[in-house]
């Protein structure tokens, strides 16, 4: 039987993860993921859109209104795919560890567990093949997103 807290097991961590609502978000695959993209994406490139209609004059341009819209609702995305991503990779590096850090108490006291070869193993299989797809998936994203973003600015430099 592991010292380990149950809210502290990285198994445990991982099932509580992928039962919450906005990081179960990235394991859907299809047109269920983004249609949760779009539904962030869209609210902000409208509040952006009215930001940014109130600092330009739109006559002449409509076409930096466009840009500076779109690069703040990707950056809003990038956002929330990198704390996405940073989520599923923290579970991930847990679950592949030999070892499990964890608090007894409110403190940080800083005890170490080895996990045995059938814990080891289980996380292991766990991590390769429900948590590494995930974090893959969400890298590639957040590339895209990265690119979209850059090529947005360089257009918007030449405006």
């Amino acid at each position: 039987m592991s010292p380990v807290p149950e809210d502290q097991q990285p198994l445990n961590q991982y099932r509580e993860l992928q039962a919450s609502g906005f990081f179960m978000w990235p394991t859907l695959r299809g047109w269920a993921f983004w249609s949760g993209v779009a539904k962030l994406w869209l609210p902000v490139l409208v509040l952006a859109g009215f930001l940014t209609a109130s600092t330009l004059t739109l006559p002449q341009q409509w076409l930096s209104l466009g840009i500076i819209s779109t690069c703040f609702a990707h950056g809003a995305v990038g956002l929330m795919l990198l704390r996405l991503y940073l989520g599923w990779l923290h579970i991930e590096q847990r679950l592949r560890s030999p070892q499990v850090v964890y608090e007894e108490s409110g403190w940080y006291d800083g005890t170490i567990y080895e996990k045995t070869s059938t814990e080891l193993t289980q996380e292991r299989l766990v991590a390769e093949h429900q948590v590494t797809p995930v974090v893959r998936r969400l890298r590639t994203y957040l590339i895209a997103i990265g690119g979209i973003l850059a090529a947005e600015l360089l257009v918007w430099t030449w405006v």
